[in-house]
């Protein structure tokens, strides 16, 4: 199932929702869906797992997407729902459970577009 199947039953207007790792630490699928809607892609076929205990003694999972757009890669945390469950099934994506205290990714990632002289910022 290609990412625009997974568009079809939705309205073009509804992704409107930006995200910036600096504005937020965590996000919905609805920007992951904006994202993936407008020309980012997923550049690994692995996606990061890591649970976040809550107080109650319940948990809830977030997913690290990799994205790739032109020169820029992000590096998209997503709260877990059943969306992200069906295109993480649906893309074959492989799911790989993080230890409590380990990044995501130690590798540099572009957070803007730059030319070559810019500098490179690390999340």
């Amino acid at each position: 199932m290609a990412f625009s199947d997974l568009f079809d039953h939705l309205p073009k207007y509804c992704f409107k929702r930006h995200w910036h790792p600096q504005s937020e630490v965590v996000t919905g699928a609805d920007s992951l869906l904006t994202a993936l809607n407008h020309g980012w892609t997923l550049y690994s076929d692995e996606t990061m797992m890591q649970p976040v205990p809550l107080r109650s003694g319940r948990s809830v999972n977030v997913y690290y997407f990799k994205l790739l757009k032109d020169d820029q890669r992000r590096i998209m945390p997503v709260l877990g729902n059943p969306f992200v469950q069906r295109l993480i099934v649906t893309q074959n994506l492989s799911v790989r459970e993080l230890a409590p205290m380990e990044s995501p990714d130690a590798v540099p990632m572009r957070l803007f577009a730059t030319n070559k002289t810019d500098t490179i910022r690390t999340a």
